[in-house]
């Protein structure tokens, strides 16, 4: 089976129920054992990460292998009603135990508001799927890349936090470097190189990385946990909101490449986004906030990733 189709889905129960209500709970945990039923038996993972995308083939290859690099063992992908060239990139890492693949065919309504009710619901479902065969999941999107800044160990970046329920990671949000579109024999990480400074407000975001068994609900950039546990930031703060005070960069930080290229940002993100009632201007104001400064850091992993890749 290359598409995990759950019973929920197949029998047309393609509806999310409400993120504050116990219904959606229940949806999650109908879902993860639906979904382990499928699956059968499975590994015992250290580090794995859970996304779900809508038309990312063209960069799917990249994120995956770059991942891979820094230490991520396996991929659960939710798959939001792609229309494109997915299975053809993916049926590789699925054939050889790098992803699971999983569908998640509901549909934002007319104002996009219940978008974060079906990313919450997949983040929720992975988590109570891998509570127990996953120590460390990376809830991140695929247009985010985690980079262990001092080393290129992910894994052992991580050590450091055993003892909490999860840690978190700021953005350093990524223009379009004013680039039509990424050549096909170059890569996304080395083309891209414009940022917004890292200071840049939106850069309080965060991401999170945590320990599935103590987690009791997720949000889309952070996670409600059992009693006993909470999520720190790098420095080892408590951290239970989607945004930080400050902006942590000295140990992992999430490249966030949100406009891509300007072919993506004028084909897909603006359409996207205006459908979520965000206003154009304010898109345009973001893309140009986010070409602002140079930034080669990625570059140190390009060698290998391009031989990953099979670019000459």
């Amino acid at each position: 089976m290359l598409e995990i189709q759950p019973n929920l889905i197949q029998n047309n129960a393609l509806e999310v129920p409400a993120k504050e209500s116990l219904a959606f709970t229940e949806f999650a945990e109908k879902m993860a054992q639906e979904i382990a039923q499928k699956m059968g038996v499975r590994p015992i993972y250290n580090l794995a990460i859970v996304a779900i995308f809508q038309n990312d083939s063209a960069y799917l290859k990249e994120w995956i292998e770059y991942h891979k690099l820094v230490g991520i063992e396996h991929f659960y992908l939710f798959n939001n009603l792609s229309s494109d060239g997915y299975l053809s990139v993916l049926k590789p890492y699925m054939l050889n135990g790098d992803v699971d693949l999983i569908a998640w065919p509901y549909q934002t309504d007319s104002e996009g508001k219940n978008w974060s009710s079906i990313q919450r619901a997949a983040y929720l479902t992975a988590v109570k799927l891998l509570s127990g065969s996953v120590k460390w999941l990376a809830i991140i999107d695929t247009d985010e890349f985690i980079v262990p800044v001092e080393s290129d160990d992910l894994a052992a970046v991580l050590s450091e936090y055993e003892e909490f329920g999860g840690v978190t990671a700021n953005w350093q949000m990524f223009g379009t470097s004013n680039i039509k579109e990424i050549p096909s024999d170059m890569l996304l990480t080395e083309t891209l190189l414009m940022k917004a400074p890292q200071n840049f407000p939106e850069n309080l975001h965060v991401k999170s990385i945590v320990r599935p068994e103590r987690v009791l609900m997720c949000h889309v950039h952070h996670s409600v946990f059992q009693p006993g546990y909470f999520a720190v930031d790098t420095n080892k703060n408590e951290m239970a909101k989607a945004r930080s005070s400050i902006v942590l960069v000295d140990k992992i930080r999430i490249n966030h490449y949100w406009s891509r290229d300007e072919e993506f940002f004028y084909k897909t993100k603006i359409p996207r986004r205006k459908k979520w009632q965000e206003e154009e201007r304010h898109m345009f104001e973001r893309v140009n906030n986010c070409n602002q400064e140079i930034d080669t850091s990625m570059l140190r992993f390009a060698p290998r990733l391009r031989e990953r890749m099979e670019f000459n």
